[in-house]
C-alpha cells in the first residue's frame, strides 16, 4: 500500500500535519503551566482540569496532553519524534508509558506502526520489564489495621489471603458497578474537589474504588435487618450550643460551629456546616460539655422546599461549569448556622462536589438564587469568577505550519513474530 496514492490520501495527511502542529502547540503550552503554575486558579484542580475548562478537551485528551509534556525529559527520543511530527499525540502518549530504559528502541518501530500495533508492542514490553515476585519465605498471615486521625481522616492497611481478597475485590467491582450504571445515565461534571476531571459529557462518568468501598459500607448498614441495630451504628453529629449561640468558633465571624462524632474526635468546621446546611441529621445538643437532648433525625431543608429548589434549578447543579444532575444537594447561600432563612432565595441546588469545594472555601456563592442571573461566583481572594473563557479577539494569529506526516503501512501484523529484547531494567 503506497502513500499519497490519491488525492484524497494527500488531504488526510495535510490534515493530520495540521494536527500535529497544533499538538505539538497544545504540549508546549502544558509545559508552560506546569513549570509556571499559571493553571493553579481557585476552582481548578488540575492541568487536566484547566484544559477540559479552556479547551472543551475530554479527560482523556487532556491526560494524554500532560503525559506527553511529562515525558520530555525521561523520553527524549520518542517526544522528539512527536515535535518532529512522525508520531501523533496518540502514538506518543502510549509510547512513553514504556520504560526509559527503551527509549530508543521502541522509537525505532513506533513511527511504523498503527495505534492498535504500537499497544501491542507496548504491552509485550512492559510484560518483559515487569520483575517476577520472589518465593515468599515464610507464609503470610492476614491483617487488618485502622485508625482516626485528629482531623477524622481514616487510615489503615491490610493484607487478605487470596480467598478472601478475591470476596473483597468481587464485593467492591460489584459495587463500582452498579455506581457507574446509576451515573451513566447523567452527563458528568468537573469534579471540583478531585484531581481527576470529565469535562466531555460523551465521556462515561468516572468511579473511584473509594466510591465502591463507601457504598460497600453503606449496603452493609442498610442490610442491617434490625433497628435497635442499625440506630446503634448510626452516623451521629455532637453539636455544641455554646458555641453557636455565643459565636466561639461559630456564627459571630468564627470557622462554623463546634461539633465532634461519637468518639470525641473533631469534625472540621466546612463539614459541620455542610451537614447543617443539607441533610438528615440526628443532632445531640451540648451544654456546658453535657448533652442536654437528643433532636429527632430531621432534614435541615424541608422536603417540599427542596422539590422546588431542584424544581427551579432544573435538577441540575447551578455551578455554571458543573453539569451534574443527580447527587444533588441543597445549599444555604447565607449558611444556615448564620442565620441564613430556608428560603427559596438563599437555597441553591449544587452536586456533593461542589458543595464539599463551597465549605471548604475554594469559592462562594453570592446572590439571589430565585433570579437566573442572580448569582456570583468568586475565588478565595474574592475575585469574581468568569463564566466563560473570554474569546479570542478578530485577528489572532494563524494556524501553525503544518508539520508532515507520513502514514503507517498498516500490514498485517503477526504477534508471533514480535520479539523484543530482555530487560534492562535494574
Amino acid at each position: 500500500m503506497g502513500i499519497c496514492d490519491t488525492r484524497e490520501e494527500r488531504e488526510a495527511l495535510a490534515v493530520a500535519g495540521h494536527l500535529n502542529a497544533a499538538h505539538i502547540e497544545l504540549v508546549a503550552l502544558v509545559r508552560h503551566l506546569e513549570s509556571t503554575g499559571t493553571w493553579a486558579v481557585d476552582g481548578v484542580r488540575s492541568v487536566e482540569h484547566w484544559l477540559g475548562w479552556q479547551l472543551g478537551l475530554s479527560s482523556a485528551e487532556a491526560a494524554r496532553a500532560v503525559r506527553v509534556a511529562a515525558a520530555f525529559d525521561t523520553h527524549p527520543v520518542r517526544c522528539g519524534m512527536f515535535t518532529d511530527g512522525r508520531l501523533s499525540i496518540a502514538q506518543a502518549a502510549l509510547a512513553v508509558t514504556v520504560d526509559a530504559t527503551r527509549d530508543a528502541e521502541l522509537a525505532e518501530v513506533a513511527a511504523h506502526c498503527t495505534l492498535s500495533q504500537l499497544r501491542v508492542f507496548v504491552k509485550v514490553m512492559k510484560l518483559a520489564d515487569t520483575p517476577r515476585p520472589a518465593e515468599d519465605p515464610e507464609p503470610r498471615r492476614e491483617f487488618f489495621e485502622f485508625g482516626t486521625d485528629t482531623d477524622g481522616w481514616l487510615n489503615g492497611r491490610f493484607g487478605l489471603e487470596p480467598e478472601h481478597g478475591q470476596l473483597v475485590k468481587h464485593a467492591l467491582e460489584q459495587c463500582r458497578d452498579a455506581l457507574f450504571h446509576q451515573r451513566s445515565a447523567d452527563p458528568p461534571a468537573d469534579p471540583v474537589t478531585d484531581r481527576e476531571v470529565v469535562a466531555n459529557p460523551n465521556t462515561p462518568p468516572r468511579v473511584r474504588w473509594v466510591d465502591a468501598l463507601a457504598e460497600m459500607a453503606r449496603r452493609g448498614l442498610d442490610g442491617e435487618p434490625s433497628e435497635l441495630r442499625r440506630d446503634r451504628y448510626r452516623i451521629n453529629l455532637f453539636i455544641d450550643l455554646d458555641t453557636i449561640i455565643d459565636g466561639v468558633d461559630g456564627v459571630d465571624g468564627g470557622d462554623g460551629p463546634s461539633a465532634c462524632w461519637i468518639t470525641r474526635d473533631g469534625v472540621p468546621g466546612w463539614l459541620t456546616e455542610r451537614v447543617l446546611c443539607n441533610g438528615n441529621v440526628t443532632p445531640t445538643f451540648i451544654r456546658d460539655s453535657k448533652p442536654v437532648s437528643v433532636g429527632r433525625t430531621q432534614r435541615i431543608v424541608p422536603e417540599r422546599t427542596r422539590r422546588l429548589v431542584l424544581h427551579r434549578d432544573g435538577h441540575k447543579c447551578r455551578v455554571p461549569w458543573c453539569n451534574r444532575t443527580r447527587w444533588l444537594d441543597v445549599h444555604h447561600i447565607v449558611h444556615w448556622a448564620d442565620g441564613g432563612p430556608t428560603d427559596t432565595w438563599n437555597l441553591v441546588g449544587v452536586c456533593d462536589r461542589c458543595h464539599t469545594a463551597i465549605h471548604q472555601g475554594y469559592f462562594t456563592i453570592e446572590g439571589n438564587a430565585d433570579d437566573p442571573m442572580g448569582l456570583t461566583f468568586r475565588d478565595r481572594f474574592r475575585r469574581i469568577i468568569p463564566l466563560h473563557p473570554t474569546p479570542p479577539k478578530p485577528g489572532a494569529p494563524p494556524p501553525p505550519t503544518p508539520v508532515e506526516y507520513r502514514h503507517p503501512y498498516g500490514e498485517r501484523l503477526d504477534h508471533s513474530e514480535i520479539w523484543v529484547n530482555p530487560s534492562r531494567i535494574a
